[in-house]
This record gives C-alpha cells, sequence and structure tokens, in this order.
C-alpha cells in the first residue's frame, strides 16, 4: 500500500499508504499508482501486501503498523478486504483502483457512512459495492505514459502478437484439487463424507475433460453443471444438498481453470488465420499455436512488444467485468488493439474506429483476415486509439480526478506532462 503526504499540508501530516498489491501481476501498476501521486504532489510510502493478510496476528500486526504511522490515506490497485474492514475502526481513508475484478469475490459488507472508496471499469461492480456500502464511483485506469509512448519512426516486424501468461497453474491447481478428493474419499471412514468427496471428485474430474467451446455453449454456467450432476444423485435430500455446497466450493477453481483453455482456443484460431503470431509470456506447457518466449515479460517489455506488433491480441477472461490495462497500454504505444469483451471497453474506446473486438473465435478469424488485407485501415484505428488514451487515460489525469471525486488535496490545475 502507499501512504501519501497531501500536497501543500503542514510538515507533521502523516504520508498516504500505498499497498502493493496481493496478486504479483499488480506491481508494476502500483508503483504507476505511487508514481502518479508523487507526481500531483504527495509524499508517498510503500507497504508490502505480505504484511496485509486475513490471519489475526497479520491483522493485528498491520493494525498496530497503522496506528503508529498516523496514516490518514490508504491506497491500493484492487481492493485488500482486511484494509476495507479496518478503515471504519481505525479513522482512515481507504481507496482502491479496481481493474477485472469478477462479481463473485467476497467484497465485504461496510458499516454505512464506512470511508472506503472505490474506482472500478465496470458499471455493474460499482452498483453492487454501493449495496456494501462502499463509495464506489465508474473511473477506468489509465496508463504510464513514461513507459507507453510510440516511438517515432519505428515500423512493426511482428504480424500478430499476443503478451500474457499461459495460466497452467490453474490447470494444475483443478488437477491437485481431483487427486486431494480422491485421497479423502479413499479414507473416509464415514459413508456421508464418502459419497461427498466422491460426487465432488467426479465432477471436477469430467471439468478436466470439458472442452472450452462446449463451457462457452452451456454460458460458463459451472452452477448449471452442479445441478445437474446433483439431480443424477441417489442421495437422500439432506446428502444431495451438502454436495452442493462443496460442489460450488470449487466454482473458482474450475473457472480459472478454464481462462487457460479459453486463451489456448484463442490463439489456436489466431494461429490458423495469422501463422506469424508470435506469444510472449511464460507457463504455456508446450502449446503448439504458435512460438513463444519463456519467462515473465516485463512492464518495459511489453510496450516494445505492443510497438513492434501490426496488431496486437487480447483475451479478456470470460469471467471479468471491466478492463485490463493492456486496453489503454497497447493503443498508447501506437499499437493496433483486437481483442474480446467490447461491452467493458466499449465506453473507452469504440469499436471499429479506434480498437477492434471480437465475440466469438468465427469473428476472431474474420477480423483477423480483413485487418491483414487493409493494413491502412488497421494503422488508421491504431492512431485514433493512440490519440483517444493520450487525451483521456494519462494515469496521472486520472488520480487528479479521482482525487476531486474524492474531495483530497490536488493541484488546482492538471499539471503539464
Amino acid at each position: 500500500m502507499v501512504l501519501a503526504r497531501p500536497p501543500h499540508s503542514a510538515a507533521a501530516s502523516p504520508p498516504a499508504l500505498v499497498t502493493t498489491p496481493l496478486y504479483p501481476s499488480d506491481h508494476d501498476y502500483t508503483r504507476v499508482l505511487a508514481l502518479g501521486l508523487q507526481a500531483l504532489g504527495w509524499q508517498v510510502q510503500l507497504v508490502a501486501a505480505e504484511q496485509i493478510g486475513e490471519q489475526e496476528d497479520q491483522v493485528e500486526r498491520l493494525a498496530a503498523a497503522l496506528r503508529s504511522s498516523g496514516t490518514e490515506v490508504v491506497f491500493s490497485i484492487n481492493i485488500n478486504p482486511t484494509l476495507a474492514r479496518l478503515a471504519t475502526p481505525l479513522g482512515f481513508r481507504y481507496i482502491w483502483w479496481g481493474e477485472v475484478f469478477p462479481l463473485e469475490i467476497d467484497y465485504p459488507q461496510l458499516p454505512a457512512g464506512a470511508d472506503v472508496w472505490a474506482f472500478d471499469a465496470s458499471r455493474e461492480i460499482v452498483a453492487q459495492l454501493r449495496q456494501r456500502n462502499v463509495r464506489a464511483h465508474y473511473h477506468p485506469l489509465g496508463f504510464d505514459p513514461q513507459t507507453f509512448s510510440p516511438r517515432v519512426g519505428q515500423q512493426p516486424d511482428l504480424p500478430l502478437a499476443f503478451v500474457g501468461n499461459g495460466l497452467l497453474y490453474n490447470e494444475r491447481n483443478l488437477q491437485d484439487a481431483v487427486a486431494q478428493l480422491r485421497r479423502r474419499e479413499r479414507s473416509a471412514a464415514d459413508p456421508t463424507a464418502q459419497a461427498i468427496y466422491g460426487a465432488v471428485r467426479a465432477l471436477l474430474a469430467s471439468c478436466l475433460e470439458l472442452d472450452y467451446a462446449e463451457y462457452q455453449r452451456r454460458g460458463y454456467n459451472f452452477r448449471g453443471l452442479v445441478e445437474r450432476r446433483c439431480a443424477d444423485l441417489e442421495q437422500p435430500p439432506e446428502i444431495v444438498q451438502l454436495v452442493r455446497e462443496a460442489m460450488l466450493q470449487h466454482d473458482g477453481r474450475v473457472a480459472a481453470a478454464m481462462a487457460r483453455r479459453q486463451r489456448l482456443a484463442t490463439l489456436a484460431a489466431a494461429a490458423q488465420e495469422a501463422p506469424g503470431l508470435r506469444i510472449y509470456g511464460r507457463d504455456w506447457g508446450g502449446t503448439s499455436a504458435a512460438p513463444y518466449d519463456r519467462g515473465p515479460i516485463l512492464y518495459s517489455q511489453s510496450a516494445e512488444i505492443y510497438r513492434r506488433a501490426a496488431i496486437n491480441l487480447h483475451v479478456h477472461r470470460f469471467y471479468h467485468r471491466g478492463v485490463s490495462d493492456r486496453v489503454f497500454n497497447v493503443p498508447a504505444c501506437g499499437g493496433l488493439l483486437l481483442s474480446n469483451n467490447a461491452e467493458a471497453f466499449g465506453e473507452i474506446l469504440e469499436p471499429g474506429c479506434e480498437v477492434v473486438s471480437y465475440g466469438n473465435l468465427d469473428e476472431l478469424r474474420e477480423k483477423l483476415r480483413y485487418l491483414q488485407q487493409h493494413e491502412a485501415e488497421a494503422r488508421a484505428i491504431a492512431a485514433a486509439g493512440c490519440r483517444k488514451v493520450h487525451a483521456q487515460y494519462c494515469v496521472q489525469q486520472r488520480l487528479w480526478e479521482l482525487l476531486g471525486i474524492c474531495g483530497l488535496p490536488r493541484p488546482a490545475v492538471m499539471p503539464a506532462r
């Protein structure tokens, strides 16, 4: 998290606190948040999220650290539930800036009047948060112009690129859950427990074989799979209910595994139309869709790839709401973004004019064919997207607007870049 002292405040005023995120993929954006606040005159201190867990001793240590710091404002990228719950009893303002979290996340129910603020790119999530007494606003993220900007004279030398991880660990987590349930089923002495473990194991094992296209046709409905499986159980109603509850605990695990298969299916379809597709990231596990560079891609390295690619493919995970930072970063570099989930980013970039969107894999193939045959139009769309994000979505400008919404100190005029 970031401790930050407001601009023009007395020397004794505490700094504001910015937490590093719970998820490693958000670390770079946390740095951008901290630098943006500093550019607006705030004094900032970073605090590692490892110190902010849900265990009782971790919560007590965090509370003690916050009391001793005297901080009045805490920022983070995406929600840290512990901070949200501590804000009212400790009397600090907590602000998080969201990205792409699903609606199913365990957002805390806060007391009325809590000084907890959320800024998200999903109006659906904003509405849900307001029901939980969070002061939520629709306010998408921005990009760091120091990292993501066009390079004059640079011409694309890659026909199509994808930057992202293969999420292999998601598949392994599902496999591990099946193996663990099998062990519990075999060791259970109670017939009821054995029946529950067996039913849940069978469902998850079937999900290991479930094709992404079939899951998509079923409307990404894990609950529907659970209900169909429960309807076939020859058990008393009370046992069926226990099985249902146990199965639903794995909803997130199955969705995460399906997100990997979503990426694999998308890349395989894209490679059919653009054999020059290049994948950058880790955990692809030997996928044959296209050549790929192993290892994590640094924030600064992704900017270079976005500039080099004639088309930048992006895959929003099917269960996410809002938008990822690539919706800003790719156009900011002058790259053409080809992405799914147009209903989420349509308020930010206009599909067909500033970005290109696809709804399913057939449409993806069709759009790729068209863009490769109409290079001048593709370049014009990329240029329009670049102008749009540089005019409206610089992170410093977004933070300046955010501070105004929260009634926090900021320069009277947005500083020039």
